[in-house]
């Protein structure tokens, strides 16, 4: 079996140091070539990178375009690491060297591993930089610890063994996200819907595939960047049932924001006439499926999403239902309803521990709830 070809990306970080022993950790699973910013060439010795194809920013070849080539040989491009002004520019599309422009050309989706200063991590400009590369990329801390000038706090980068596990090591739990509202038809063409967006359940598909799990993403809107994760598409209560009937749920993790309708409508073959006047739709309660799943698969640790028109949440219906955790959010807040790119979340467990979440965007949210949920 050939070896993947994995493209490094060195910004200009003290942490840069720590990339020669993660070059050293993934050669024999990889081909790799490097691009090392003019600020990253500060702190690597180029006698460490002689084995390996080391490009800068166009310094002396500026009429190659090494950017083209790169992000067309490239099946992984990871950055380790990425400095604050790197992830500025990035989130905004900015091109102006040789690694930016080569990101600008890749198609998939990046890895990426920030380092810096909590001050700066923390920032509402790095905090919105971080939140909106989200949609295109998947970032790996940083963690609390030891930062540079004797400081301790959050912003260390990751070390390499444990890049390396993220990247060659897939877990042995399985996680399921089911995800985007039903549509239940009315007729062969009318059908009843609800307004969610399924951005939570895609955010939550992203996230568990980039810590390594083994996802399968079951949702009624089709996506076409997923990054080889499993993904199965459904339309109506009706197909998601039979999907479940089809799929091994016995154990791993179930996150479950799907928006399914809670009442079925007795559909009519062809297509409604208006000219028939006044019309009565006979609607029938629908089976409780994430109930039936849990009830059915009892290793299964089952996550439940209530949208609520109030901030109380319903414990009632979390014990009827008798899963694992739920996570409660208010959709009658403007800033949380549905199709909204941000939430707030408070997550229960089944012994009414509580964990509340502050409003940030469903991606940030998403890395929130794997945290807590999954150990």
């Amino acid at each position: 079996m050939s070896q993947r070809n994995l493209l490094l990306g060195i910004t200009g970080s003290i942490a840069a140091k720590k990339s020669i022993d993660l070059v050293n950790f993934l050669k024999e699973n990889y081909n790799i070539k490097i691009i090392v910013t003019y600020e990253g060439s500060n702190y690597i010795n180029d006698s460490d990178y002689d084995k390996y194809d080391l490009y800068r920013s166009w310094v002396k070849d500026r009429k190659i375009s090494h950017h083209i080539e790169l992000a067309r040989w490239a099946d992984e491009f990871i950055i380790y690491p990425a400095t604050a002004n790197f992830v500025s520019k990035v989130a905004n599309g900015i091109a102006d060297d040789l690694l930016t422009s080569t990101i600008l050309m890749y198609k998939n989706r990046l890895k990426i591993f920030p380092a810096m200063h909590e001050e700066m991590l923390t920032n509402e400009f790095i905090t919105n930089n971080l939140s909106n590369l989200l949609h295109v990329a998947d970032i790996y801390g940083p963690r609390y610890g030891l930062l540079d000038v004797g400081d301790s706090g959050i912003g260390r980068l990751l070390e390499p063994i444990e890049v390396f596990e993220l990247l060659t090591e897939v877990k042995d739990e399985k996680v399921f996200v089911i995800s985007g509202p039903t549509r239940e038809f009315i007729d062969d063409v009318r059908y009843i819907t609800n307004g969610s967006s399924g951005k939570q359940g895609y955010a939550l598909a992203l996230e568990s595939h980039s810590r390594g799990y083994k996802t399968n993403f079951i949702t009624s809107i089709t996506y076409k960047n997923l990054n080889q994760i499993n993904q199965i598409n459904f339309e109506s209560s009706g197909d998601l049932i039979e999907i479940i009937k089809e799929t091994n749920l016995n154990e791993g993790y179930l996150f479950m924001p799907a928006a399914i309708s809670d009442f079925i409508p007795t559909r009519t073959n062809g297509k409604l006439d208006r000219r028939n006047g006044d019309l009565s739709i006979n609607m029938s309660p629908n089976i409780d499926i994430i109930k039936n799943i849990k009830s059915e698969n009892p290793k299964l640790i089952v996550v439940g999403f209530s949208a609520q028109l109030t901030s109380d949440p319903d414990l009632k219906k979390m014990n009827e239902k008798g899963i694992d955790y739920m996570v409660v959010n208010n959709i009658s807040d403007s800033d949380t309803r549905f199709g909204s790119e941000e939430n707030r979340i408070t997550i229960i467990d089944k012994n009414n521990n509580r964990k509340n979440m502050s409003i940030s965007s469903k991606f940030m949210i998403a890395k929130q709830i794997l945290d807590h949920v999954i150990a």
